[in-house]
């Protein structure tokens, strides 16, 4: 069985998009290869919670490099409220390099936004400049250390020093 969305409702004025629903998760528990229990080498389950945009307990939005379609195939997987789930080796790499030992809440669009649902997609995404302005803090993920990621941590410290 896989994760299923519960469908959220679109159709609200601009007066009342201050109370539109927003999808948030909890990075609730990963397993790591000393988990013998867990019969999985590692992990990571999340849950996922609605509450209000105006009204959302503080959270970290995660901004991701997406990757291309050749990637696909080598998708990685996480259990969102117990059933599994499809994530980009990208999103699942800086998922397990931003795990903590407690609990985590995070706004993350492949999770936070249904994205089978154009009518809700489209919803959400003109949501984002205010998802990302009221997060505590936006974490940027380029990637795994790279030689790419490297030369470009460099140039944005050339440019900064340049200013």
């Amino acid at each position: 069985m896989t994760f299923n969305y519960s469908p959220q409702d679109i159709n609200r004025s601009s007066k009342q998009q201050q109370f539109e629903k927003l999808y948030l998760v909890e990075q609730c528990r990963c397993g790591d290869s000393s988990d013998s229990n867990s019969g999985v080498d590692s992990h990571i389950e999340c849950s996922l919670f609605i509450t209000l945009l105006n009204s959302a307990p503080e959270y970290q939005a995660l901004s991701y490099t997406w990757r291309d379609s050749a990637e696909r195939p080598k998708l990685g997987h996480i259990l969102l409220d117990g059933h599994p789930f499809k994530i980009t080796p990208s999103l699942e790499n800086a998922m397990f390099e931003l795990r903590s030992g407690s609990v985590q809440i995070f706004w993350i669009d492949a999770l936070c936004i249904n994205q089978k649902n154009n009518p809700e997609r489209s919803n959400q995404v003109g949501n984002m400049r205010t998802i990302y302005k009221r997060a505590e803090n936006v974490m940027i993920w380029l990637g795994s250390s790279s030689g790419s990621v490297s030369r470009a941590f460099n140039l944005l410290e050339a440019i900064y020093e340049n200013r």
